[in-house]
């Protein structure tokens, strides 16, 4: 069967009209609708409550303090059936061979997944919690779960800051080294990585590093002085080295006049006195 053929109604030209019905003036509900979710950066559902959501916002991509942090790790420990619910530990064999700088990184990351395992604890008995409440047909302790998702949405708060900083760590080898403060941890991580102030703060990097090379440009060196050894003054709760002495008085080594009295002292030179 052949494609039923578009009739276009033109009454209005007729009447010296416009042509309304015109393709580049007709609005397309299919256009329209490819043309939305091509602008359309993220896809949504419908808003959760208000207060829920300021909470969300204002723990995500914020860093968790230590003792905050480590009071919820505490809480919320590994189920006893749960072998994989932990870090990974680098082999002794390869860990043995890896220099500082590859063993600092490890370190880092492995902090990640030490969190992630804990948002892993956290979901898996609130998930236990529900699958129990089913089978006993009992009551579900709801306190108790919305403080379990909470922490969690905490913690992957604080995760999700430190991947932020792991990726500004990444970029910081590409940056002029003038700018490198702004990988900072205490540049706040907003819907940028770099925050939304980016251009204020490069604004005040050149400004303080203006300022930092006329000062160094024009600061004064007073004039050294050249001590002899035995003007080097000792610096403040030492004594003064041994070569440092000065002779005694008259200019004359001690140990010479040691061995004058030592000769004098000797028989033959007794009785030639």
């Amino acid at each position: 069967m052949g494609a039923t053929p578009v009739v276009v109604n033109n009454d209005n030209n007729s009447n010296g009209g416009d042509v309304t019905g015109s393709p580049n003036q007709r609005d397309d509900p299919l256009l329209e609708e490819i043309a939305q979710a091509m602008n359309e950066a993220e896809k949504s559902v419908p808003k959760i409550a208000e207060q829920l959501a300021k909470i969300i916002n204002s723990r995500w991509l914020n860093k968790l303090s230590d003792e905050s942090l480590r009071e919820k790790l505490d809480t919320h420990l590994r189920p006893v059936n749960c072998d994989r619910l932990i870090t990974p530990k680098v082999n002794p064999e390869i860990w043995g061979r890896l220099d500082k700088e590859t063993r600092s990184k490890d370190l880092k990351l492995s902090y990640l997944q030490t969190n992630l395992a804990a948002v892993g604890n956290i979901v898996s008995q609130a998930t236990d919690m529900l699958l129990t409440a089913r089978a006993e047909n009992s009551e579900v302790h709801i306190e108790n779960l919305i403080r379990k998702n909470m922490d969690a949405i905490a913690i992957m708060g604080h995760i999700s800051y430190d991947l932020a900083q792991r990726r500004r760590d990444v970029i910081r080898p590409t940056l002029n080294k003038e700018y490198a403060t702004l990988c900072a941890s205490d540049v706040p991580v907003t819907t940028l990585l770099f925050g939304d102030e980016l251009q204020t703060q490069l604004n005040h990097i050149r400004a303080s590093n203006k300022i930092k090379n006329t000062a160094s440009g024009s600061q004064y060196y007073p004039p050294r002085r050249h001590f002899s050894p035995q003007q080097v003054p000792a610096r403040s709760g030492q004594q003064k080295p041994f070569l440092w002495k000065q002779p005694p008085q008259g200019g004359k080594p001690q140990y010479r006049r040691k061995y004058k009295q030592y000769r004098s002292n000797q028989p033959g030179n007794q009785e030639n006195q």
